[in-house]
């Protein structure tokens, strides 16, 4: 399980929250790359692929693992304002079968409520600021 945010203005994917047994030390933030959650980042599609169908998306899309194979792979999409800001993602390394297409709306669901809870804080941090900013600017 993964969650990647993605800054449209620098380019660059970070990871601040990851569980990973095959890969556990999150990644450094990076640029965009050719990735699968670069390509969900990329499109703001959601993502189920299993082993059997990844080297025929790979070929379609130029888009494959970054961390490794794995069995099955889902991730949605976090959207605020018609913009990707970042992606939730599980992956199995055991059973292709793990997922289904009931799981990946189920984590479009999921990712649309983290999306909606990082869109408060920014306008309650932004919000906050311009406040701090005018009572500096009222007690000057």
């Amino acid at each position: 399980f993964f969650i990647a945010l993605y800054d449209r203005r620098t380019r660059v994917v970070s990871f601040p929250l990851w569980n990973n047994e095959h890969t556990p030390t999150p990644p450094a933030p990076r640029p965009l790359a050719r990735g699968l959650t670069d390509y969900v980042l990329s499109t703001g599609q959601a993502l189920l692929i299993t082993e059997p169908e990844l080297d025929a998306f790979t070929a379609r899309t130029g888009f494959a693992p970054l961390f490794g194979r794995c069995a099955a792979w889902i991730a949605a999409p976090m959207v605020i304002a018609g913009e990707t800001v970042g992606a939730v993602s599980l992956q199995d390394y055991a059973g292709p079968a793990a997922y289904r297409p009931e799981d990946l709306r189920l984590l479009e669901f999921v990712a649309g409520q983290i999306a909606a809870a990082l869109q408060r804080v920014e306008v309650e941090t932004a919000r906050r600021e311009s406040q701090e900013y005018f009572a500096k600017l009222f007690h000057a």
